[in-house]
């Protein structure tokens, strides 16, 4: 028999979500969940109706997560896949009391390519003690018309903008890497003046043995991915959809002095290969989890909650 799912959203992300679970022949997308009625069998403005679902996938905006979560919290027994952050003030996060067993927040570049190539690259230490890292990703997203009427463009619902909405990924991945920061910075700006959320933002993230992470995001800027980790021993970047391996010292044959090293390994990897296949592993890995009736990691569960907090107790200042 199939597992039945209900979702809560149903456009652009949340879509793309429900399109991925609707692809594998195990399951089926019984009820979506919209609190104004829409035309078709499988709409429906009762939240209550969700219940005898086997699994719900919360796809709703960032801060209505929380509400979601605490509805069916005991009315529930299934398996609840929440989009990240689980809540958007440190009052409702302490309050989160779903089955840590049964809940998994959708941190998906946990489960992507880059964080694959970072974790055996730190866990074989190829790039030596790791002193720097930067990260820049800018989409245009601000000159859609869809992000002006969005919730993403409103501060009222999406209070810390950017840092929130894509920043948490890579401070995610980074804290699993090297445990959670010491400190998080962000200096946040509102460029689009017809909008009111924070479009533009520079991050300083600080791990211990004196690693700092620095961030750029912006929905206003031209179109950039690049991301580069520079330790003791070599560098690790990705520009213009590749990523390199470069490992040891060389020097130069005239000057002797050091200079870029040869590139060691090379990957094919774009940011949007990153998202999509990160976004399409996670669910697997979620479904594999419900089809075999089997528990979540609670320590998965307790990570997304310390990193929903640290992004939620980071100083802001404002540009």
């Amino acid at each position: 028999m199939k597992l039945k799912i209900g979702a809560i959203g149903y456009r652009n992300h949340a879509k793309r979500i429900i399109d991925i679970f609707a692809k594998n022949k195990k399951v089926t997308v019984d009820k979506i969940y919209y609190p104004k009625k829409i035309k078709g069998d499988k709409y429906t403005s009762n939240l209550n109706s969700l219940v005898d679902c086997d699994i719900i996938l919360i796809l709703s905006p960032n801060h209505t997560h929380y509400k979601y979560l605490k509805f069916f919290e005991k009315r529930f027994k299934g398996y609840i896949f929440c989009e990240k952050p689980p809540a958007s003030s440190i009052k409702e996060l302490s309050n989160i009391n779903n089955n840590p067993k049964k809940t998994f927040f959708n941190f998906n570049l946990r489960y992507s390519k880059i964080f694959n190539i970072l974790k055996n690259l730190v866990k074989e230490k190829k790039l030596g003690n790791i002193y720097h890292a930067y990260i820049s990703s800018s989409h245009l997203f601000g000159k859609n018309i869809n992000y002006k009427n969005s919730w993403r463009s409103k501060k009222n619902l999406n209070k810390l903008g950017l840092i929130e909405n894509v920043g948490i990924h890579y401070i995610d991945i980074f804290s699993v890497l090297f445990n959670k920061p010491e400190e998080i910075t962000h200096y946040s700006s509102n460029v689009l003046k017809d909008t009111s959320s924070y479009d533009n933002c520079s991050v300083i993230v600080t791990y211990k043995n004196n690693l700092k992470l620095f961030i750029y995001l912006s929905y206003v800027t031209a179109f950039d991915f690049n991301m580069k980790l520079v330790g003791t021993n070599g560098i690790f970047e990705i520009y213009d959809s590749k990523a390199k391996l470069l490992l040891g010292h060389k020097k130069d044959a005239k000057t002797k002095r050091y200079c870029r090293s040869s590139v060691s390994k090379e990957w094919k990897l774009s940011e949007q290969d990153i998202m999509k296949y990160s976004l399409e592993e996670s669910i697997n890995y979620f479904l594999n989890i419900c089809l075999k009736k089997k528990n979540f990691l609670e320590s998965d569960f307790k990570n997304s909650i310390e990193i929903n907090k640290q992004i939620l107790k980071s100083k802001k200042i404002i540009n």
